[in-house]
């Protein structure tokens, strides 16, 4: 057994596990209609869709704590009395000044086990893909050449045109590719692949593949493909803004996919965002198609959240009460 602050601590932990799990099960059930209802929007919103559904596990799961604590904290800050005095000793307490006695060989005992194990497995193997892209990153620049133009080439037949690092982003292109390219054609990439830069992509689309480490295989394969086609969509609707030419677009993207078909397929770097690489149909009927796409609904999102957290702070005494109740049977 382990008692005081380090017990509740425990309990805590357990709690948010479990809410995350539950929230990645309700979200996994919904998840073919959810995605059904993304191709309505933009490929910025769909990012910024996806984004909300990787993060919901653990911001459910912190507002979960706050309200399990907000008792504790409102005596603290003295917004209320001591809140244990009200059920006496009927179950256990989780606050800082009554923290119940954490049985490790228990249900929440193995939970919490379990849940610190599965996190730190992928802690270690996130930290090993983070080495692993700045190795093979560092080892790729030390045979580029730097352009005026800020686009690094590579001595190599194989055509290709990418983007990789994380905190310092690069966009490549090998000598095969540029030779093949007219002048406007290359310019597409080269502001294609600027954007990847900008927007620092390599690095979103590693994190959003780690949080989505949560979610059952099935379901983090679709939202990790959608998420990446929607990171080159956007990318492309970019260009296609500067460029007023959405056709130039779609012909270079052909272009380019016809002829990385001729050569065995190259990955320069783990973990990089490359021209013409991905769902090549769905980003060239996003940029012929006339139809107008929902933006991302940023005060709808805003407002329910505030709501929701709102009434979980308004109801966070019976909430408290409901999970001690919880976790003491």
């Amino acid at each position: 057994m382990i008692a005081g602050n380090a017990g509740l601590a425990l309990y805590l932990w357990a709690f948010f596990s479990l809410t995350a799990v539950a929230t990645v099960i309700v979200i996994s059930f919904f998840s073919t209609a959810i995605l059904q209802r993304l191709e309505r929007y933009s490929p910025a919103a769909r990012r910024r869709f996806l984004w909300c559904m990787a993060g919901a596990p653990f911001f459910v799961g912190g507002v979960a704590i706050v309200v399990t604590l907000l008792p504790s904290m409102s005596h603290e800050l003295g917004w209320a009395l001591d809140h244990c005095h009200s059920h006496g000793n009927e179950h256990g307490h989780l606050c800082w000044y009554h923290p119940a006695t954490f049985h490790v060989f228990s249900g929440l005992g193995l939970i919490a086990l379990v849940s610190f194990l599965f996190l730190s497995l992928h802690a270690v193997s996130a930290v090993r893909k983070l080495w692993r892209h700045a190795q093979e990153t560092r080892t790729l620049m030390s045979f580029a050449t730097p352009g005026a133009d800020g686009v690094y080439r590579l001595e190599s037949d194989v055509p290709g045109a990418f983007t990789a690092g994380f905190l310092r982003p690069r966009k490549l292109i090998t000598q095969g590719l540029e030779q093949a390219l007219t002048p406007v054609e290359l310019n597409v990439v080269q502001l294609h692949e600027s954007v990847h830069v900008t927007r620092h992509d390599p690095l979103q689309v590693f994190l959003f593949k780690l949080f989505m480490q949560l979610f059952p295989r099935s379901v983090r394969m679709r939202l990790n493909g959608m998420f990446e086609v929607a990171v080159e969509q956007d990318a492309d609707t970019f260009v296609a803004g500067q460029m007023q030419d959405r056709l130039i677009i779609a012909t270079t993207l052909i272009k380019v996919s016809r002829l990385a078909a001729r050569v065995s397929p190259q990955q320069w770097v783990s973990t990089s965002c490359h021209f013409g690489a991905d769902a090549l149909e769905q980003r060239i009927c996003l940029l012929l198609d006339e139809k107008r796409y929902l933006p991302f609904p940023a005060r709808t999102i805003l407002a329910v959240l505030s709501l929701l957290t709102a009434v979980s702070v308004y109801y966070a005494e019976t909430l408290h009460h409901y999970i001690e109740y919880f976790i003491s049977h």
